[in-house]
């Protein structure tokens, strides 16, 4: 091979079978970088794998039983602390994180009462949402 043309390859990171772990590749030519790429051990990252699992999740299947579901989409098989991070994206997705959306509320409010509405919180303790629910199932 031509040495101008050679290409030299550093591994970055410890190769797991995750998108996040990388292989950079270098092209030089003159003792020079003329290029850089990057090469991972899937085609997609586990948050893009996520709908794949998201019917999945209320069966709570573990990282095992994903695999399989997985497999169609990878170039190699898995390993098992990838597909964690899957699962991790399909439960966030699928049940949402609640102090996020709790965070998103106060703002909401304000934006209704600034159209004119009448908005507000309203928490209630067990005692009291017992009689709603006792209330509910006699109108049932």
């Amino acid at each position: 091979p031509d040495n101008d043309d050679l290409k030299i390859f550093k591994v970055t990171k410890s190769i797991e079978h995750s998108c996040s772990e990388e292989i950079n590749g270098k092209t030089k030519k003159n003792n020079e970088s003329t290029s850089s790429l990057t090469y991972t051990d899937h085609a997609l990252t586990s948050s893009q794998l996520a709908p794949v699992l998201e019917v999945h999740v209320a069966t709570k299947i573990n990282a095992q039983q994903a695999i399989p579901l997985l497999q169609p989409y990878l170039k190699q098989k898995p390993l098992p602390a990838f597909v964690r991070k899957v699962l991790k994206h399909a439960q966030a997705t699928v049940e949402g994180d609640p102090q996020k959306e709790m965070g998103l509320l106060p703002p909401y409010i304000d934006l209704l009462k600034s159209k004119g509405h009448k908005a507000g919180i309203e928490t209630m303790d067990g005692a009291g949402m017992k009689e709603v629910l006792i209330h509910n199932a006699k109108l049932n």
